[in-house]
């Protein structure tokens, strides 16, 4: 069964303020998608030791155009009620050079 992924307000401007090259954009975008986390959310999703946390979304990016800089994510994601719909409430960004 695929879900729907679903974006909170705010996550959306969150993601626009970390300045990502194109290329890492659009990657987040695709992971974010029903595509790839709506398919397979029990095989990508942690928990977190906190249950109000909800389960936690984790990837890395190489940076294409710059192969020692590596992009970490984390976004917190929760089942809806109606057990169709994940929403993403919370997204966080490291960038990690590596010279």
């Amino acid at each position: 069964m695929a879900y729907r992924v679903r974006l909170r307000p705010g996550v959306l401007g969150r993601i626009a303020r970390w300045c990502l090259p194109d290329p890492i954009l659009v990657e987040v975008h695709l992971r974010l998608g029903s595509e790839r986390l709506g398919t397979k959310p029990s095989s990508l999703l942690e928990t977190t030791d906190d249950p109000r946390e909800g389960m936690v979304y984790r990837f890395s990016i190489v940076d294409p155009d710059n192969r020692f800089c590596e992009h970490l994510f984390e976004f917190a994601v929760r089942y809806d009620q109606d057990e169709e719909t994940l929403w993403v409430v919370r997204g966080r960004h490291i960038r990690f050079d590596v010279i």
